[in-house]
């Protein structure tokens, strides 16, 4: 067990109310019968919120940072 040592803010700015966590941007019941076959509807769905989006926006490709140079001679 673990003792908080602060609180979040919400995107509002505002402090999160105390157990109680984000609400889902998409409501997806529960579904103890499909779980039980191994289909997770609230994955399922997220799934294809993420395929539409790529498909509407394109992959994102982050920039490819340089390489460090951990070489002794790198170092000051």
């Amino acid at each position: 067990m673990t003792v908080p040592t602060f609180r979040q803010y919400n995107p509002d700015g505002f402090w999160f109310k105390g157990r109680h966590g984000l609400d889902p941007d998409i409501d997806v019941k529960e579904d103890p019968t499909a779980l039980a076959k191994g289909i997770d509807p609230q994955l399922e769905r997220a799934i294809q919120k993420v395929m539409k989006s790529i498909q509407a926006k394109g992959p994102i490709h982050p920039e490819t940072l340089p390489k460090e140079n951990r070489t002794k001679a790198g170092k000051c």
